[in-house]
């Protein structure tokens, strides 16, 4: 189809020309970023095969997670940046009116994108020290049996403690939950929405909140009151979401 320029006076016309050097601009900071995010994509998969991994001494994922992230994320995002700012200094009222909404569209998409992946970039150091970047993390993980409801997810039957370091699995435990509750003899008079079910409140029934946060925070105290170990984080895991993931894995995989 035969596209021509918007016939307005010399104001009009510069601005198309403004246009067309922007959109050469942004495409050229484009292709690169397309290309660096392709090559931090694929190294990342490759350096990600080993997280949860046993430690290899000497070798840190998180560290060499963190360096690739700021050679090559980082100039990727830049240059993601800079084809941003070319694309929103664009009058598409500059261009003829059949081209307008496809600049307004790639302006929005465009400007999403660079926000969240600069987003990402602000929460890497985040997902990195959870991986035990700088200090092991240890994790409670609560196995709940969603057949008996609680407000929570459901009945804490067993619990599992893991601890990541430098990205690497540095041990794992399972362990059922009496074994810890039936060895704590303290009374702790429960609130008055669990009060008629229980006098025993116990480590199996914090998690009374539907505030998973809440929850959380209330077995992590449970947890280490009856004697177990100070933990970074909580995670709550039922049999629904066992069950997905169970099918999730069963599923054919496409040949590459």
């Amino acid at each position: 189809a035969d596209v021509r320029l918007p016939a307005g006076g010399q104001g009009t016309q510069s601005q198309t020309a403004i246009g067309l050097q922007n959109l050469l601009t942004a495409g050229e900071a484009l292709s690169k970023a397309g290309a660096e995010f392709l090559d931090f994509t694929n190294e990342a998969r490759i350096q990600s095969e080993r997280l949860f991994t046993q430690k290899i001494q000497g070798k840190s994922v998180t560290g060499d997670l963190r360096a690739l992230f700021d050679a090559r994320f980082t100039a990727a995002l830049e240059n993601l940046t800079r084809a941003n700012a070319q694309m929103q200094a664009i009058k598409p009222r500059a261009f003829p009116p059949s081209l307008q909404p496809i600049i307004r569209t790639a302006q929005t998409e465009l400007n999403s994108l660079t926000a969240l992946l600069a987003t990402f970039r602000d929460q890497s150091p985040l997902l990195l020290t959870m991986l035990g970047d700088t200090d092991p993390q240890r994790y409670l993980v609560l196995l709940e049996n969603s057949n008996e409801i609680r407000p929570g997810g459901g009945f804490i039957g067993s619990y599992m403690l893991l601890t990541l370091n430098d990205g690497y699995l540095d041990s794992r435990s399972f362990y059922d939950v009496y074994e810890l509750d039936n060895r704590y003899h303290k009374s702790i008079t429960p609130p008055p929405e669990i009060a008629r079910l229980t006098q025993d409140w116990r480590f199996r029934d914090s998690n009374i909140s539907p505030d998973l946060r809440s929850s959380a925070a209330k077995a992590a105290w449970f947890f280490e009151e009856e004697g177990g170990p100070t933990v970074d984080h909580v995670v709550m895991v039922d049999l629904d979401a066992v069950a997905e993931l169970r099918d999730q894995l069963r599923q054919p995989q496409p040949h590459e």
